[in-house]
């Protein structure tokens, strides 16, 4: 079952749901445009959101969710949009830049974000965090 930190934890990296999160950035923040976040707290950010993936997972499928058959087959329609609201925001970011650094940096957080969601949906990862940086290119 999704516990109501996740999703509101999620929901405020997508920019509908108001958190007062202390020294740490939303992704929808960053990517507002012009408010120019310097790339370092959208990485902070990016990361928080594979963590906050990370405990969906566990707590769609399981301690152990490559031991879990099924999972929760119920996933809130809020908690999906919110998701892919991320993702498109990473991706419409990504594709304004103009700093060739900066481009791949976001192309390795929306990699890492879309992977992790797969992940969540699959069901069938045990640590979502150590898988992507283990996949690290």
């Amino acid at each position: 079952m999704v516990k109501k930190e996740t999703l509101s934890r999620l929901r405020w990296h997508a920019g509908i749901e108001d958190l007062d999160i202390e020294g740490l950035s939303s992704v929808s923040t960053c990517t507002w445009p012009g408010n120019n976040a310097p790339i370092s707290a959208l990485e902070a950010a990016v990361s928080d959101f594979i963590r906050t993936l990370s405990s969906l997972n566990h707590e769609l499928n399981g301690e152990v969710p490559s031991e879990t058959i099924g999972g929760d087959e119920n996933i809130p329609r809020v908690l999906v949009y919110a998701v892919t609201e991320v993702i498109r925001m990473l991706r419409e970011y990504q594709e304004q830049t103009q700093d060739s650094e900066t481009f791949q940096a976001l192309g390795w957080a929306v990699w890492r974000a879309e992977t992790a969601w797969s992940w969540v949906l699959d069901g069938d990862i045990d640590d979502i965090e150590e898988d992507l940086e283990s996949a690290r290119f």
